[in-house]
């Protein structure tokens, strides 16, 4: 999953006033092309996405891919 973006925080706690806390958020990045060929495909993934959606979009398939990725499970799909 790549690294979108992240950062430093300061706030008061009981671990004491200017504590600094490293965030890091990370989301699923999902390629959204014309192009479904395999290499396309493979191209995408390559590039560091997560999954890719060919367009005309199919609403289902968008779902899916969602849900997979909510689910914590796009990462086992990508393998296959």
């Amino acid at each position: 999953m790549t690294e979108l973006m992240g950062g430093e925080i300061q706030c008061e706690s009981a671990l004491g006033r200017g504590t600094t806390f490293r965030v890091v958020f990370e989301l699923p990045t999902v390629a959204m092309t014309a192009d479904a060929f395999a290499e396309d495909v493979a191209a995408c993934r390559e590039a560091g996405m997560d999954a890719h959606i060919a367009k005309p979009v199919d609403i289902k398939q968008v779902l899916r891919t969602l849900k997979l990725a909510r689910d914590g499970t796009l990462h086992e799909q990508k393998k296959s």
